[in-house]
């Protein structure tokens, strides 16, 4: 995994926050990024609570390939932060 500067890290959120604009949007990140995905309204949920193919695809995750991941979402109606 290539990892960003700081700078970079920020722009590249602060374009998937333009990116997503007001609608809702999940993501399946690494367990250590909760609180990066977490400055532009991200929060974990109950993996119950998303798609069947987002536990479907998080499950083969964890299982096939030994990940820890979550399921977050940021509600719809962006975020003010």
């Amino acid at each position: 995994m290539l990892l960003l500067d700081g700078k970079r890290q920020v722009a590249k959120l602060e374009t998937a926050e333009l990116f997503i604009g007001d609608r809702a949007c999940f993501c399946i990140p690494h367990r250590y990024l909760q609180s990066f995905y977490g400055q532009i309204g991200f929060v974990v949920i109950d993996e119950n609570e998303a798609p069947a193919f987002l536990q479907a695809r998080c499950a083969k995750y964890r299982d096939a390939y030994g990940l820890d991941v979550i399921i977050m979402c940021r509600p719809s109606g962006g975020y003010g932060g």
